[in-house]
C-alpha cells in the first residue's frame, strides 16, 4: 500500500490524540556516526501504551463497529495497544499471549480491561475459546496460522508434518 495524504490526514482525524505529536529530536551523536546525516529521533514512550504500536492498534480499532469484539496474539506492547484502544471504544478484547508473557505486560493488558489468554509456548493453541460473536479481527500472526492450515489442508499435509 502506498503512502497517500488523504488517508494520513484521516487517521490523524481518527487516533486518539494520546497518540499523536510524538516529541522528538535531533540526536547529534547519531548525526555524527552517521556521516553526518540529520537523523531524527522519536520518543515512542511518551504514551500510556509506551509503543508505536498504539496509533497503529487505534487506527485499526477505528475502522470496526463500535461493541465488535476483537481477538488477538501478542506478547506485549500490540496486546497492550488493542487493549487500550478496545477499552476507549468500548470494544471487548481477548489477547493470546505465550505462557512465558512478561507478568507486567500482561497486568498491563488486563488494566486496559483485556481478557488474558495464556496459549502454549507461542500464543497458539487448537482448542481456542470462541470468540463472543463472529465479528472478530485477528492479527496478522493469526491470519499467517490460518492460511498456513488451509495450505497444509490443501496439499493433503497436516500440521505437524
Amino acid at each position: 500500500m502506498d503512502l497517500d495524504v488523504a488517508r494520513i490526514e484521516n487517521a490523524v482525524q481518527v487516533i486518539d490524540p494520546v497518540f499523536l505529536n510524538t516529541p522528538q529530536y535531533l540526536d547529534e551523536q547519531l548525526c555524527s556516526a552517521l556521516g553526518d546525516r540529520a537523523v531524527t529521533v522519536k520518543v515512542e514512550t511518551a504514551n500510556p501504551v509506551r509503543s508505536f504500536k498504539g496509533r497503529g492498534a487505534d487506527l485499526m480499532l477505528s475502522t470496526l463497529a463500535p461493541g465488535t469484539p476483537v481477538v488477538c496474539a501478542s506478547s506485549g506492547n500490540f496486546g497492550q495497544a488493542v487493549a487500550y484502544a478496545g477499552r476507549a471504544r468500548g470494544m471487548p478484547v481477548v489477547v493470546f499471549v505465550p505462557e512465558t508473557v512478561n507478568p507486567v505486560k500482561r497486568e498491563r493488558m488486563e488494566t486496559f480491561g483485556a481478557r488474558v489468554i495464556a496459549a502454549g509456548a507461542d500464543g497458539h493453541r487448537r482448542g481456542r475459546p470462541r470468540p463472543p460473536t463472529p465479528n472478530v479481527i485477528l492479527t496478522i500472526s493469526t491470519c499467517r496460522m490460518a492460511s498456513r492450515r488451509r495450505s497444509l489442508r490443501a496439499s493433503g499435509r497436516s500440521e505437524s508434518s
